[in-house]
């Protein structure tokens, strides 16, 4: 919790930050101040931090850019007007929390809030400029540069929020902030950790991978199957798997399948409980973890026997046939030796467990996919290539 608020004070100064920057040394002389892209911080901000700490970096950030550039006397007016431009976007999200769609930085909801912070800035310096310079300063001003500013601004935050959505920056930064209990009211989302996909049924249990497969499902979307979300905000505990699993309605599941938006064995002590649970509470279920195979790698010791012990059937993800190919395709972090620890793995496990399978994807050629399966023999396991477009 400690460690989470200050990634939470370190993120909101850095973000006051860039709003000062953007504001003061970003400067484009326009009519009696400056154009800048200070709001583009603010609204970028307001889309990711909790509300009170988004206005605290766009009022502080932005009233800082004015001490430091000579133009002292807007100071006052700026903290209130740069609180109210961050404001329509914290208000917006706290709608999207409760449809549990706040996930990216700019969607069709959080782009018409450019409209109302837009019209804040006018107008907001407008009445300012009224009163510091009378009536006809502060119409020219407006008329001349007050519209330059937010609209420089606008054009640079929508190509920051594309690009930081396509890398799912917000995910990331949001489930490593604090679990205060205000925090959990705008923020927490519903995540399903059961979920069924097709005739299947399956148990997401972390988000947590070692690699960025290039066809890894997750990248396509929020959620699978019936799921309505399998990001998680806060990684799940013992205690929240078990609360799902007594909720789900487990009727004709023959088996279930350790599998969601991570590799299971990332969460290896839970997922060792997990199975154990299951064995309890539904002892005629299968069970099978689909795995990149690099269990011991992330855990830094041998698993596949205790993994065999609680588990009916493991597969595999093989993905290509040499450790260049492997590396490129899955874009893991563990280099010129993952490929060959997937297979030592694979081999162990198949001392264990009767049923040990290796899979490919067929997005790789016709003639790597027979390759794999040679491999995949030589393992002493089953083959199987699954449909890129069917996802698990």
């Amino acid at each position: 919790m400690k460690k989470n608020k200050v990634l939470l004070l370190t993120t909101t100064a850095l973000f006051t930050a860039l709003v000062t920057v953007g504001t003061a040394v970003i400067q484009i002389p326009v009519g009696s101040g400056y154009a800048h892209f200070g709001d583009s911080m603010i609204y970028l901000s307001a889309c990711i931090l909790p509300g009170p700490y988004a206005i605290f970096a766009a009022s502080v950030g932005a009233a800082i850019a004015d001490l430091a550039t000579g133009f002292v006397i807007y100071a006052p007016a700026t903290v209130i007007i740069k609180a109210l431009n961050a404001l329509p976007f914290v208000l917006m999200r706290v709608y999207l929390k409760k449809k549990n769609k706040d996930d990216r930085i700019l969607n069709w909801q959080i782009s018409l809030m450019l409209v109302p912070t837009t019209l804040v800035t006018i107008f907001g310096y407008l009445i300012a400029e009224y009163i510091m310079f009378g009536q006809k300063f502060a119409l020219v001003s407006a008329f001349t540069d007050g519209w330059l500013q937010p609209g420089g601004s606008l054009a640079v935050f929508v190509i920051l929020a594309v690009a930081l959505d396509k890398i799912h920056f917000k995910k990331s930064i949001i489930k490593e902030l604090p679990n205060s209990k205000r925090y959990k009211e705008i923020h927490t989302m519903k995540t399903d950790i059961v979920y069924k996909l097709g005739e299947g049924t399956y148990l997401n249990i972390t988000n947590k991978c070692p690699c960025r497969c290039a066809f890894c499902i997750r990248s396509q979307g929020d959620a699978v199957g019936d799921a309505e979300r399998l990001w998680f905000d806060t990684e799940p505990t013992m205690d929240d798997i078990k609360k799902a699993i007594d909720a789900f309605d487990f009727s004709g599941v023959k088996e279930v399948v350790f599998c969601g938006y991570g590799e299971p064995t990332n969460a290896y002590d839970n997922l060792i409980a997990t199975a154990k649970y299951m064995r309890e509470t539904h002892p005629s279920i299968k069970i099978r973890l689909n795995t990149n195979g690099l269990s011991d790698l992330i855990n830094e010791k041998p698993t596949a026997k205790e993994l065999c012990s609680v588990l009916d059937s493991i597969s595999v993800s093989l993905n290509d046939t040499d450790s260049e190919k492997y590396d490129k395709i899955t874009r893991n972090i563990y280099p010129g030796i993952a490929f060959d620890a997937m297979l030592d793995f694979t081999k162990e496990c198949v001392k264990y467990c009767d049923d040990v399978r290796m899979t490919v994807v067929d997005v790789i050629p016709e003639e790597d996919i027979e390759a794999s399966r040679k491999i995949c023999e030589s393992c002493g396991a089953k083959f199987r290539v699954r449909s890129f477009s069917k996802g698990q």
